[in-house]
């Protein structure tokens, strides 16, 4: 036969397909009497099987419709029905055109033989089609659906409502498959319904569950146990249609209908149930961690005050273990008397208060300070069931303490009484701290703080501050500084009379924790008797240096008398090896005693007889060595005097050369002063640029040709270059 079912319910249309096409029957399914008319408009069907529910029309007024259609009339209508009926229902759903009525909550194997049995009567013609009443109208029709809808299907009615309302997923398994769920399950699976129904329970779950057991295996063995008649209970891990995972709790409990054995299962979400769970596993491991691992000594007592927990802190204080103080009490740690101060202040905590102390207690015959806080443990009902110490022992910081207050005395003293000025300032140069000893300077302390140090400083004083300051502060940027340096400035000081003193000043910046500097600490000490002793003795020196510098020129002018040809040969000789030691980058004070050197560099002349200076020919070799003597003469000269410099060596070796052909003692490379070396290059430049009794000047040009000829050889190469240098590039020339 060739069999419409109509049931809007997936599993009682599977549940009645599988009983009829065992039997060879021709079944075509549908959900709802739009489709099911549309599908009736077609010839062929036999038999019509619907079920009440329907969507859009119940499968009362559908099988009305379909008895009074023309075409449909002699099709017969069996109707599934979800609950008992009695002979009243069935006169009813006869009048409406039924051939059949069978009860879905008959026991499964009655149900499949009833309606084997019925649909075989069917197809032998042996049930006559019926005929409904005509004239039943549209509100009888209806009032006639209401009725039996109600009494039917009434209980289900209201187990829908409590099925679609729960809290917890609802999910019906049969054969191990989901068949029915609610609403909640559909939402904490993230799906619709279709999703779920006819899946297996391991297809909506990870390949593994977190204790390593394969999903498939293991909700098997579960549902089977529930089947065996336990309730179960556990834990599972499901996976959402977009892959995500998550954690629930899991009840099945096995009932049967008619129609078979079932499994109802209870699925809670516990996702964030386990993530406070793991939040509180955290938070008391943090606190484990920290009760464990703190310096300080915390503990716990209950009601009775005996300790009920300690850390190791607490533990190591009075050399024991955590579990041999579990119980004591007080008494058993510090004896009755301490014990009792305790006590006293306990059972005020326990009344409700917060104490902060700084007691002092004897352990293991050590005096030791504590500074102690004590706050009441609550329940959740706001009870006080025992209080929480913590201890830091202070002792050391006490110590320390006492020796800064001592250390502060003494320093308190000093400042008093000392005559130098401490001070600091702040970034802005500001007086944040002055000691008493700035009453020398005619100031009381309040005079000067949150004044500038420019209260006490002349205008140049202050700049010179100002320059320093910006120049540390520039040295600050740089990678690596010393962070103990300090600089020393000579200032000028007004006093409050306007008098001025000079005063060393010794400047250091102050830091913060970081390194950087946050302020300045200055140390001033009058120097003014030793400042101007050294401005007295400056001029002296400078007075010396004038005196020095006349006797000079008057032993170098007595040369000159001797040799007139040559005047002005030792100042012009000065004044180039002046300018090449300059270009070297040394001391001003070598420059300063080669400039004498210079002058006095051919003093030794002054024992060569007139006519050979000044002898317009040739000399001869005996006369040569009478000039060659000059250089040792000089020195002989020079060498009482007491110079602070090696003057006298230098015009002895001034005639010396790099490969040993000069004179008097044919030095070489460096065994000749460098200043010699420098003296050689400018006295030969000089005479062959100026003229001589024997011969014209030579000129500039030849001058450089033959001390370039000799660079490396007798002359040092560095100083050729140098001389060459002024000649050619910086524009030297010699004065007139």
């Amino acid at each position: 036969m060739k069999i419409l079912i109509l049931d809007d319910k997936i599993e009682n249309r599977r549940f009645l397909k599988g009983i009829l096409s065992e039997k060879g029957h021709n079944i075509i399914e549908v959900d709802n009497c739009v489709d099911a008319f549309k599908l009736l408009s077609e010839n062929g069907f036999e038999l019509i099987i619907s079920g009440i529910l329907q969507p859009v029309l119940d499968g009362l007024q559908f099988c009305y419709r379909v008895k009074n259609n023309e075409k449909t009339k002699n099709i017969p209508v069996i109707i599934c029905a979800p609950g008992s009926t009695d002979e009243k229902d069935l006169k009813y759903l006869q009048n409406l055109g039924a051939d059949g009525v069978i009860n879905y909550e008959i026991p499964e194997y009655e149900f499949t033989t009833k309606l084997n049995a019925l649909v075989e009567d069917i197809s032998k013609g042996l049930v006559k089609s019926k005929v409904p009443i005509s004239g039943i109208d549209k509100s009888v029709l209806q009032n006639y659906s209401r009725y039996f809808i109600q009494k039917i299907v009434g209980i289900t009615t209201k187990y829908q409502t409590v099925f679609d309302s729960a809290g917890d997923g609802i999910m019906v398994m049969k054969d191990y498959k989901f068949v029915e769920c609610n609403k909640r399950a559909t939402e904490i699976f993230g799906c619709d319904e279709k999703d779920i129904i006819g899946r297996y329970p391991y297809e909506v779950s990870p390949e593994f569950q977190p204790d390593g057991r394969e999903s498939k295996e293991k909700a098997i063995a579960m549902m089977d146990e529930a089947l065996s008649g336990k309730l179960v209970h556990f834990e599972w891990r499901h996976k959402k249609l977009d892959g995500k995972l998550f954690d629930t709790e899991v009840s099945l409990k096995r009932f049967e209908l008619p129609d078979g054995v079932y499994l109802l299962a209870l699925v809670r979400d516990i996702t964030e149930k386990k993530r406070a769970l793991e939040q509180l596993r955290q938070s008391e491991e943090l606190f484990r961690a920290i009760f464990e691992s703190a310096r300080d000594c915390i503990f716990i007592k209950n009601k009775a005050l005996k300790y009920i927990m300690v850390n190791k802190c607490t533990a190591n204080l009075f050399g024991m273990e955590c579990n041999e103080i579990i119980g004591k009490t007080d008494n058993d740690l510090f004896g009755p008397d301490d014990a009792q101060k305790n006590v006293s202040e306990d059972l005020r905590i326990l009344n409700g208060e917060v104490i902060e102390s700084f007691p002092e207690k004897i352990i293991r015959g050590k005096r030791l300070k504590f500074h102690t806080i004590k706050v009441p443990l609550r329940n959740e009902k706001g009870e006080v069931w025992g209080l929480c110490g913590i201890a830091r022992d202070i002792t050391e910081y006490e110590n320390v303490k006492q020796d800064l207050i001592k250390s502060h005395n003494r320093l308190q003293l000093i400042s008093n009484n000392i005559e130098e000025v401490i001070f600091i300032l702040d970034m802005d140069l500001k007086f944040t701290f002055v000691t008493p000893s700035i009453k020398i300077l005619g100031y009381e302390i309040e005079e000067l703080l949150e004044n500038g140090i420019e209260k006490l400083l002349t205008a140049q004083s202050y700049v010179d501050v100002m320059k320093l300051l910006k120049e540390e502060l520039e040295i600050e940027k740089l990678p690596k500084t010393d962070k103990e340096r300090s600089r020393v400035l000579t200032l000028q000081i007004r006093k409050k009379d306007r008098s001025i003193i000079w005063a060393d000043i010794t400047l250091k910046f102050l830091r913060d924790g970081e390194g950087k500097p946050n302020g300045i600490l200055g140390v001033a000490r009058d120097v003014t008797e030793t400042y101007e002793a050294h401005q007295q003795l400056n001029r002296s020196y400078k007075q010396l240096d004038r005196l020095l510098e006349g006797v000079v020129t008057a032993l170098a002018s007595a040369v000159e008398k001797r040799d007139p040809y040559t005047a002005g040969h030792q100042r012009r000789v000065a004044e180039l090896t002046v300018a090449i030691t300059k270009e070297l980058g040394v001391s001003k004070d070598m420059i300063d005693y080669l400039h004498i050197a210079a002058l006095l560099h051919d003093v030794g002349k002054i024992y060569v007889p007139a006519e050979i200076l000044a002898k317009p020919t040739s000399l001869t070799p005996a006369e040569f060595e009478i000039i060659k003597t000059h250089s040792q003469v000089g020195y002989e000269i020079l060498k009482p005097v007491d110079f602070p410099w090696p003057i006298p060596e230098i015009v002895l070796q001034h005639h010396e050369k790099n490969d040993g052909s000069g004179y008097p003692r044919g030095l070489k490379g460096n065994e000749i002063m460098i200043e010699a070396k420098i003296l050689c290059v400018a006295d030969i430049v000089e005479a062959m640029m100026s003229h001589r009794p024997y011969r014209e000047a030579l000129g500039l040009e030849q001058a450089i040709g033959d001390i370039s000829k000799g660079r490396g050889i007798k002359f040092d190469p560095d100083i050729v270059d140098i001389c060459i240098k002024l000649f050619k590039e910086k524009g030297f020339r010699f004065t007139k």
